[in-house]
């Protein structure tokens, strides 16, 4: 004791290793609170599982928290007894939330602290962020949100655009204060736009240039580490 994982879990140590004999990456799956319990999870064949979602009030309030409590016991239970982690997943799609929110030091504090009690609670391994549709004004303030997690618990992931239209993600930086950057990788076409693939692996005629291979070259060229791509 401390087992040889230890040192990768510093708040702690009682945490899982990585599964036996499964997969020697990350393989990271979402586990939404519209399906029906744990059992949907194949947990031979990943890593970690992110539990979606609560989420977040102007206030610095969490809502729908009891999609997180009424089954956060069984889940991180069954994960960590099959090697795989948890992370509990904080989505914002509002911009006057994230507006009152992430300029704010102050009200930052208050929603590392809610998340923070809700994983510790029930001793969850993480954090996955998933702002959507951010407006480049709010890029610094989601930084210092995501190196303030980071701070708080063992991991931390960042959900990030597969084609950042904005410039509101700064890949570098969310890379150095996170554990990785979970492309979204999808939406290159929907239902109110041209006719296409949704999550196309290359460009090129008769499609556009944007794909998940356009999208990964884009995190690298903008500072994100291969190593940090999910």
């Amino acid at each position: 004791w401390p087992p040889p994982w230890a040192e990768r879990c510093p708040r702690r140590c009682g945490a899982p290793p990585a599964p036996l004999g499964g997969p020697d990456v990350w393989v990271y799956g979402y586990l939404p609170y519209w399906v029906d319990g744990v059992d949907a999870v194949p947990w031979d064949h990943v890593t970690h599982v992110a539990f979606f979602d609560v989420g977040l009030n102007s206030d610095g309030s969490l809502s729908s928290t009891s999609r997180w409590t009424s089954i956060a016991q069984e889940l991180v239970s069954t994960a960590h007894g099959q090697g795989v982690k948890v992370h509990l997943t904080l989505t914002c799609f509002d911009d006057d939330v994230m507006d009152a929110i992430l300029p704010s030091a102050t009200q930052r504090a208050k929603v590392v602290q809610n998340v923070v009690n809700l994983v510790d609670a029930y001793d969850a391994d993480g954090v996955s962020v998933d702002f959507e549709g951010m407006s480049a004004s709010n890029r610094d303030g989601l930084v210092n949100l995501v190196a303030e997690l980071s701070a708080a618990v063992d991991e931390v992931t960042v959900a990030t655009p597969a084609v950042d239209w904005s410039g509101a993600y700064d890949y570098d930086a969310l890379a150095a204060a996170s554990d990785a950057l979970f492309i979204m990788g999808y939406d290159y076409h929907w239902s109110g736009g041209d006719p296409g693939p949704v999550a196309p692996l290359y460009g090129g005629d008769p499609w556009s240039k944007y794909s998940i291979d356009w999208t990964i070259e884009d995190y690298i060229t903008y500072g994100g580490p291969p190593e940090r791509i999910l």
